[in-house]
């Protein structure tokens, strides 16, 4: 009797740490599939985060691609030839100011996508500076096309628009005197004032980019060849800055999917 007691009392104690090592087995699987769905979930939600941001930059990059082709549809000299529309009687001056107050506010605002790492993946960084510097440009170039064709006749200036050198200059002269600080590289945004150190480095060098580019670029020589100011900068914002701000749009959107720290942090 006392050898099968002990032997009882043995099985039940193998037994109880059996159940014991049991409980602690299930509990830490639990565990680790709480985790699991935890991370799941964490992953998912951050997913839909970024595909949400992604979503509203390419929205707003469509608001700002809108109002520039309008504007550079409806001044543009060539299309008033083609369809045979007096460029005078052509322009709707209140629209005109609608377009172009609607294109400053939509481009200022971009930089909603620049000083939160939360927004923009730290790797698109790079490009997005790119995008706002050409963005300034977009805003100042369809402003200053806007001022060329509003311009009475008889008090345009009289250009030689054969002369690369002297047209570059003068479309410059015009647009870069408006570009927005704010989107220029190296903008300070606790300096309110706009003139943070750096600043008219930041725009010399924004300006010699330009200049290196249009001097490059065949909106002098192009055929048909433009016969004013006015239809040069028309085709400069349309084959130069706002091509240029197109191809950046989609390298972003093309970048923001690809790689697998992207994909798993920023997946669309």
């Amino acid at each position: 009797m006392d050898v099968l007691s002990a032997v009882a009392g043995s099985i039940a104690a193998l037994l109880a740490v059996v159940a014991v090592v049991v409980t602690v087995y299930i509990a830490r699987q639990s565990y680790k599939q709480t985790q699991a769905i935890a991370v799941e979930q964490e992953r998912r939600e951050l997913q839909g985060f970024h595909s949400e941001r992604k979503s509203e930059f390419r929205a707003h990059v469509r608001q700002v691609l809108s109002a520039a082709h309008a504007i550079g549809g409806m001044l543009n000299p060539r299309m008033s030839d083609l369809l045979s529309v007096n460029e005078q009687q052509g322009i709707d001056k209140t629209q005109l100011r609608r377009l172009l107050a609607q294109l400053e506010t939509e481009v200022s605002l971009l930089t909603v996508f620049a000083y939160s790492s939360e927004v923009i993946p730290a790797e698109l960084k790079p490009l997005i500076a790119k995008l706002f510097e050409e963005a300034a440009w977009v805003y100042s170039d369809a402003l200053h096309l806007a001022i060329l064709e509003v311009e009475p006749e008889e008090t345009r200036q009289v250009v030689d628009v054969r002369n690369s050198r002297k047209v570059v200059d003068l479309l410059l002269n015009g647009s870069a005197v408006n570009l927005a600080p704010r989107l220029l590289p190296g903008y300070v945004p606790e300096d309110v004032s706009g003139s943070w150190p750096a600043a008219h480095v930041a725009w010399q060098e924004a300006y010699d980019r330009r200049e290196k580019l249009l001097l490059a670029s065949r909106i002098v020589s192009g055929q048909p060849l433009p016969d004013t100011l006015a239809g040069i900068a028309a085709r400069s914002l349309q084959w130069v800055t706002l091509r240029r701000f197109e191809d950046l749009v989609i390298e972003i959107l093309a970048t923001w999917d690809t790689g697998d720290a992207v994909e798993f942090r920023f997946n669309v």
